[in-house]
């Protein structure tokens, strides 16, 4: 899960820096800035002393608001679904099969990642004041392993899949879709060479047959 996560923050990192920046700002957000910056001087005209120009220029917006400054409830619904949309620009094509991977990842990234780097970003104060930090690797300590790996009962060793036709099948399924079939293709050549001596037959490849 931690490297899942460390390879959705790097796809949307790879994502920013093919954009094209200065166009970027000058078509969106200096546009939306001076929209704002307009609807604050028209409030502070039109509001009474000691009104709070926060609202009155919220009130301006009237159906054009966006729907996220309605409520931080709907802030992170709207993050969650805009989560969703970007995972089949971020995410490889067998992770989107796997629902409970996605709703997992959807809450992460939503709640843990573009929430408080929006609350960041919209501080003013924490913004400025912000000390410069040291370039440093992107998660590397969050995707390292914790402590020492120890022996699973789940784990199968590479013998014990290679010896087994049905979990060599469902293995060799999964080298396809990673475009590695031809390690797994090595090492069965390797071991039936092994295995000549002994007079033991050995197939390269599982039979379709069998799997039917």
């Amino acid at each position: 899960m931690r490297v899942s996560l460390r390879f959705i923050l790097s796809c949307l990192i790879r994502r920013v820096k093919k954009t094209d920046l200065p166009t970027f700002i000058v078509n969106k957000l200096i546009k939306a800035a001076m929209s704002h910056l307009d609807k604050y001087v028209r409030a502070m005209e039109s509001a009474p002393p000691g009104a709070d120009l926060e609202k009155a220029t919220l009130e301006l917006y009237g159906s054009e608001l966006h729907c996220v400054m309605k409520s931080r409830r709907t802030e992170l619904q709207y993050l969650r679904h805009l989560s969703g949309e970007i995972f089949p620009y971020i995410l490889p094509a067998r992770s989107l099969k796997c629902k409970s991977l996605c709703a997992l990842l959807r809450e992460l990234l939503s709640a843990s990642v573009l929430m408080p780097a929006i609350d960041k970003i919209a501080d003013p104060m924490a913004v400025a004041t912000e000390p410069p930090s040291h370039d440093v690797d992107l998660l590397a300590h969050f995707s390292q392993p914790r402590q020492a790996p120890t022996e699973s009962a789940l784990r199968l060793d590479l013998p014990d899949i290679m010896n087994n036709q049905t979990t060599l099948f469902r293995f060799m399924q999964f080298l396809k879709d990673e475009a590695s079939v031809h390690v797994l293709q090595f090492c069965l050549r390797l071991q039936a060479e092994n295995r000549k001596d002994g007079g033991i037959p050995w197939r390269l490849l599982p039979d379709p047959q069998r799997r039917r």
